[in-house]
This record gives structure tokens, C-alpha cells and sequence, in this order.
């Protein structure tokens, strides 16, 4: 049998274990019907460049990009750790306006406003486009900065769907626009702080919203809101700090919506009683109500009074029966707080301390045991005998988890599976010698993993991290401490073990700056090193137009490595060494 006897569909998804590089460099050319295949694939999962090496990409951009940009609907960039030069050369090399039918466009990892607005502004080239997606963007810059990337998004004249997952080192809030979009329908903002004075003019400049998630505060001025919002149906909201009247007021004014969906920080002190009148009084239309709320205390020596008070204020008639809204109360001992949510769990994040203290509306305890939504798990537990309470919960696609060793068998009980796990961080509170084997049996588990991190293997300054521990994928390692600086003798065995020799991206606080100089010589695989030296005397509200330790590892290292200092994070240094 050969490849070409194989079934359109089967090729199809033989393409899917290919990158689009790779597609293009192995299969293009060959013949027509691939030619068609790889276009049919191209147009259903994008043209990405995310995961390309800058030789990839050059041979891409300039031998085939150009027969099939007309054809390319859904693009994805990013300015990530893998890929730093992908945005930079679509953007001065082969201009996004060349992309003529380009609809969708996703861009991952930015780190620089200016190419943020670059790209942008080539955006209003393109009449096609509905979908914008900026992910995981972490950038310094100033609230005008934000200003002009939001007016620019509202000026696209064809755009429907906005996710603007801005981080900013500065906390610049959401700027609302003045430029109205007629087009707008889905906006999420997961990150920027938005005021809850802003929402009228936000809603009377983006006039089709039709679905609205973001995190909302309260302020002063917080009293002028729209008359009614009609159009809104779905509404997806983070409320950072806000009182009981600015929720009504919030929520009088749209009638229409059919979909809920709160999380409350701060002590936001709405109980189930409160959130009954508003639903029966504003919100008649409402078929799905999801709902967190963290309620910390400032005494828990009564932690079980409140918790109680708060968890029989959803017990009435109207949750129960109506609607059957049930939730679970958990209690958190270490930070003194009661986590409520409605059942089942809708949220991407869980934070668990067993054995869990808990308690549910539900008629049945298993009803709503699986809480398949959460990708980013931190486990913690204490050694007790009284698990078996929990043994019923199961976290079944858990892709970023945080665990504290040691490890016993109830974390198998409910993560049945880690086939979806990609990163794992690990700390603890005591060492023990049994560790590194309890981390191995993890890492074995785990098919997909390729980030480890770990937070405190020096609990005694005589204790080695376990660099003897293997695992073939894992090429992110992060070994950052912030009480403990990896000396010359560390990284040289780091740098001779397992996972050093085969790790890509290695993030690492040490002693002196020659630590730096042995790692980029000794660790083969090395691509970029994230770096904090305890002898880096750079202050970043100096008035020094130098940069001492920058300067110094230009003149120690090959002129072709990128050298600079993190712009988000001024206490490291970012140098890539696989520029060319």
C-alpha cells in the first residue's frame, strides 16, 4: 500500500499530525490532488506559523506562501518562545493586506505595542475580515497605547468576534472606544479592568453586542448606565469589586438575556436571596445562570456559621424546584474563604484542598461529581484518612496542574487520566527523599507533557533538585526561586542531565552572571534562556541609558544572539540563541 492509495479523508487526518511548515515542505507539489488536499486542510485548521523555526519560515513565506495566499482564510501568528520571529516577518516581509480573503485572524504571545498596532493597522486592509483572536498578549505600554488598539479594532468595518486577551505590565484599564462599530456582535476581554461608568458609552459605541464578557468594577461615577440594552442576550462577567444596587442596575437594563455567567472576588456580598429578586425582578428570560463567588473572612473561628447562612440562602423554593440551580459550598482553611458555585462546575480553574470541605444543594452528592471544564487544577492535600468523601470527583481533562508532593493515591482516584496534560508545576512544603520517584511515576503518566516547573527544591541548602528524573517531550523547564540562586556546580549537572540536555526554553535565577555563559555552552538544545543573576545591579527606575549586564553578555556571547532585557519583567534577561 502506498501513500497514495490511502482515502482522501484518511490523508486529511494524517495532515492533522502535521504543522503547516511541515505539510507544505513534505507533500506540496507532488501532485494535484495533494495540492487540493492540503488547500482543503489549510482553509478548515489556518495557515499557522506559530511553531515554525526561522529557516522553516523563510523557505515557507518566500516558495509557497505566495501560490496560496489567496486561498487562506484563517491565519495564526505568534511572537511566543518558539516562534519570536514569526510576527516580525509577516509584518515587514509579507504584508497581512496581501492576504486578501483572510477572515480570522489569531495572534498569540505579542510582547511589543508598536507590532500590535502594526498588524493592526494592516487589519483595516483587509474587507473580509470577522474574527479577531489576541491571545496571552503581555506588553508595557500606556493607557494611549490601549486607546488607539481599540479604536482601530472598532474601526474594522466587517468584524463580528473580539477576544482581546491584553495583559499590560502597567495595569492599564479597558479605554472605551469613540469610533462606533456597526459589526461587533461578541466581545470578550479577559483580562483589562473595566469600569462600570464606562458600560453605557461602551454599549452605545458597539450598538449589535450581542455577547459581552469581561471583569467589571465598581467606581464612583458607576451610577449612568443605558437605558435598556436590548440586543445583549448573553453576558459573561468578572465583578472585581461592586455593591448590590450596582449589580441591579447593572442587570435592570437587560432584559433580554437568556445566559449568565458571574464571578465575584472581593467579597462581593450578594447571597442567593439577593440574586433570587434580581433574576425574578429583571431577568425573566434567563435559562442558564453559572456562578463563582469566593467570600473570604476576616475571622473564621465562625467560618461554619457563614458558611451555612450562605449556602441555605440558595435552598428556597425558586432554586430548587423552578429552576433546579444547585450549588456546593467548599471550604478553604488556609487563605479562610467559602467558595460558591452553581453546579456542574463551568469554570476553566479549580483550586482544591483535600480532603474537601464541603457541602451541596443537590438532592444527590454524584449528581454533578465530574468537572470536566477545568483545564488548570492546583491540588493540594493534607495527610488525613478521610478522602474517601472525594473519591467520587473527577477531573478528566486537567491540561496545566499544580501539585504539592507528596503525592498519595487519591490524586489517581480523581485524575483518572493525564493524557491531556501539557505543563506541571510542582512545590511542597517538607522535603522528602521520596519525591524525585513520586514526580517519575507522574511524568509517566503523562504522554503529552512538555513544561515542568519547580518551585522549591532548595528547602534545605544542601538539597539537589532531582535532574536525574527523565521524561522524552518536556522542553520547557522553569527553575526560577526566589530564595535560591543555582550556583556553577548546579548547572553544570543541569546541564549534563536528561532534561537539560534535550530542554529548548529554560527559565532560572542564579548566582553569577558565568552561570549564563556555562549553560548557553554546555545545554545543546537551547534556544532560549530566561535568566535572573543575583549580581545583575540593574535598577529599573535608574536614570543609566546603559545597561551593564546586557552589554556584558554581548560582548561574552556570539553577536547573532538576541540579548535584552524582558520588558515586562526587568529583573530578567531574555537571550535567544537561535536567531538564524
Amino acid at each position: 500500500m502506498t501513500l497514495e492509495s490511502l482515502a482522501n479523508e484518511l490523508l486529511l487526518h494524517i495532515f492533522e499530525f502535521f504543522s503547516t511548515a511541515q505539510l507544505l515542505q513534505s507533500f506540496y507539489g507532488l501532485n494535484y490532488r495533494f495540492d487540493v488536499l492540503i488547500s482543503d486542510h489549510i482553509c478548515v485548521r489556518g495557515f499557522d506559523l506559530r511553531l515554525v523555526s526561522k529557516r522553516d519560515l523563510d523557505t515557507v513565506c518566500q516558495q509557497y506562501l505566495p501560490s496560496i495566499v489567496n486561498r487562506i482564510t484563517t491565519l495564526h501568528l505568534s511572537d511566543g518562545e518558539n516562534s519570536q520571529q514569526t510576527v516580525r516577518f509577516v509584518a515587514q516581509d509579507f504584508t497581512l493586506h496581501q492576504f486578501a480573503h483572510l477572515r480570522t485572524l489569531n495572534l498569540y504571545d505579542l510582547i511589543s505595542v508598536t507590532m500590535m498596532n502594526k498588524i493592526l493597522l494592516d487589519c483595516c486592509h483587509l474587507s473580509h475580515l470577522t474574527h479577531i483572536k489576541l491571545t496571552n498578549c503581555y506588553f508595557s505600554c500606556s493607557q494611549t497605547d490601549v486607546a488607539n488598539i481599540i479604536n482601530t479594532i472598532w474601526s474594522l468595518s466587517k468584524l463580528i468576534y473580539c477576544y482581546m486577551d491584553i495583559d499590560t505590565s502597567d495595569d492599564i484599564e479597558f479605554s472605551v472606544p469613540n469610533i462606533i462599530s456597526s459589526s461587533l456582535e461578541y466581545l470578550i476581554i479577559p483580562n483589562m479592568i473595566c469600569r462600570l461608568s464606562d458600560l453605557a458609552q461602551l454599549i452605545q459605541y458597539t450598538a449589535r453586542l450581542r455577547y459581552f464578557s469581561a471583569c467589571f468594577t465598581y467606581d464612583s461615577d458607576s451610577k449612568t448606565y443605558p437605558s435598556i440594552i436590548s440586543l445583549i442576550t448573553h453576558f459573561d462577567t468578572l465583578l472585581v469589586a461592586a455593591e448590590q444596587n450596582n449589580i441591579i442596575n447593572i442587570f435592570k437594563h437587560m432584559p433580554n438575556l437568556c445566559s449568565l455567567t458571574v464571578r465575584t472576588i472581593n467579597d462581593i456580598s450578594v447571597d442567593g436571596r439577593q440574586w433570587e429578586q434580581i433574576i425574578r425582578d429583571h431577568l425573566i428570560k434567563l435559562k442558564r445562570f453559572r456562578l463563582k463567588l469566593t467570600r473570604k473572612l476576616v475571622n473564621d473561628r465562625d467560618w461554619k456559621q457563614s458558611f451555612d447562612e450562605l449556602i441555605n440562602s440558595f435552598r428556597s423554593q425558586f432554586w430548587l424546584e423552578e429552576h433546579r440551580w444547585f450549588v456546593q459550598c467548599d471550604w478553604d482553611p488556609d487563605i479562610a474563604a467559602i467558595y460558591l458555585y452553581t453546579l456542574p462546575y463551568a469554570f476553566d480553574r479549580f483550586t482544591a484542598h483535600f480532603p474537601l470541605i464541603f457541602e451541596s444543594t443537590c438532592p444527590h452528592n454524584n449528581c454533578y461529581c465530574s468537572y470536566d471544564r477545568v483545564n488548570q487544577l492546583k491540588y493540594i492535600h493534607f495527610l488525613s484518612d478521610d478522602l474517601d468523601q472525594c473519591q467520587n470527583i473527577s477531573f478528566s481533562n486537567v491540561q496545566d496542574l499544580t501539585i504539592y508532593l507528596p503525592i498519595n493515591n487519591h490524586l489517581w482516584t480523581i485524575v483518572p487520566n493525564f493524557h491531556q496534560l501539557t505543563s506541571l508545576c510542582v512545590a511542597w512544603y517538607n522535603y522528602d527523599e521520596k519525591f524525585p520517584s513520586q514526580l517519575q511515576l507522574l511524568l509517566d503518566r503523562s504522554s503529552r507533557l512538555n513544561s515542568l516547573s519547580i518551585e522549591t527544591w532548595r528547602s534545605s541548602p544542601t538539597q539537589m533538585a532531582p535532574f536525574e528524573i527523565t521524561h522524552t517531550l518536556i522542553r520547557k523547564l522553569d527553575l526560577y526561586n526566589y530564595n535560591y540562586h543555582y550556583n556553577n556546580t548546579d548547572c553544570t549537572i543541569l546541564s549534563c542531565s536528561p532534561l537539560g540536555i534535550q530542554c529548548e526554553i529554560l527559565r532560572i535565577s542564579v548566582e553569577l552572571r558565568t552561570c549564563v555563559l556555562d549553560l548557553v555552552k554546555k545545554m545543546p538544545n537551547l534556544h532560549q534562556l530566561i535568566v535572573h543573576c543575583r549580581d545583575d545591579n540593574y535598577r529599573e527606575q535608574s536614570m543609566a541609558t546603559s545597561d551593564e549586564l546586557v552589554e556584558w553578555l554581548q560582548q561574552q556571547l556570539p553577536s547573532k544572539y538576541g540579548i535584552a532585557r524582558n520588558a515586562c519583567l526587568a529583573n530578567e534577561i531574555k537571550i535567544n540563541l537561535r536567531i538564524c
